[in-house]
């Protein structure tokens, strides 16, 4: 694929599309905020057969929440999700698992060694020390081999959901049940859903 292949490809779609008019008064406006990994194969907007304007979209690498850290530096995806929130007034947010993380996957090919030094690079190391938790649970005895990349999956999104309720914008809108969280396992492969339960803290199929 080149650039070419893209302009042709937004040229047929704005041929397809109706006239974008972001100053509607009936235009969209997004209730769900989607927090989803870069390398997820499908957007999320396509695999919720969303409408245009619905979903609030963040995607970043192995779909991570970093912590509140206001007084730290600057995170793209805080900023992001601060916007989302306090601004759009979003009323959920869902953090987006996936099999296949490549982020994980570069975890889990550091094994063990990466709880103390993650991985080579100049962003990646601070950025996915924040789901080395996860990576320990995979990690642990009894933990099988085959198993190790869901459970390392399946952790970064518990740790997302807990490092959301670090906002305190967020929980004063949780305590109000102005804002819903939620976490969801996607397999596309095996085209499987899985929702995290919030009062089992298990990961059951929808």
């Amino acid at each position: 694929m080149d650039i070419d292949h893209l302009i042709a490809g937004f040229r047929r779609f704005c041929e397809s599309a109706p006239p974008y008019r972001p100053d509607a008064p009936d235009a969209a406006r997004p209730r769900v905020m989607v927090i989803a990994c870069a390398d997820l194969e499908a957007d999320p907007q396509h695999i919720a057969a969303a409408a245009a304007g619905e979903l609030y979209v963040i995607r970043n690498l192995a779909a991570i929440v970093p912590p509140y850290a206001p007084e730290g530096r600057t995170q793209d995806s805080a900023a992001a999700l601060e916007f989302g929130v306090r601004k759009l007034g979003v009323g959920h947010i869902l953090v987006l698992g996936h099999s296949g993380c490549a982020g994980m996957k570069a975890l889990l090919d550091a094994g063990e060694s990466a709880i103390d030094d993650p991985i080579v690079g100049e962003f990646m190391p601070s950025w996915l020390a924040l789901a080395v938790p996860g990576l320990a649970k995979a990690m642990r005895p009894g933990v099988t081999t085959d198993t190790r990349a869901r459970v390392c999956e399946m952790e970064a999104v518990r740790l997302s959901l807990e490092n959301l309720m670090s906002y305190p914008w967020i929980v004063e809108r949780v305590m109000a049940r102005e804002l819903h969280l939620h976490g969801w396992y996607i397999d596309l492969a095996r085209g499987v859903l899985e929702r995290l339960n919030p009062e089992s803290d298990e990961f059951e199929m929808a």
